[in-house]
């Protein structure tokens, strides 16, 4: 499957912060360049 490549002005209001995008279109956009991305959950450095 391709990936629609994102528009300029939607990655424009990705980066400035104006949009706060779900989950699954920050991993569309990393389809879009040949890339993925790779969730972690992990302690705080604050935890005990």
């Amino acid at each position: 499957m391709l990936a629609a490549i994102p528009s300029q002005s939607a990655v424009a209001r990705l980066e400035s912060g104006e949009w706060d995008a779900r989950l699954p279109t920050i991993e569309r956009y990393a389809a879009a360049v040949g890339s993925t991305v790779d969730w972690q959950v992990r302690p705080s450095e604050e935890s005990p």
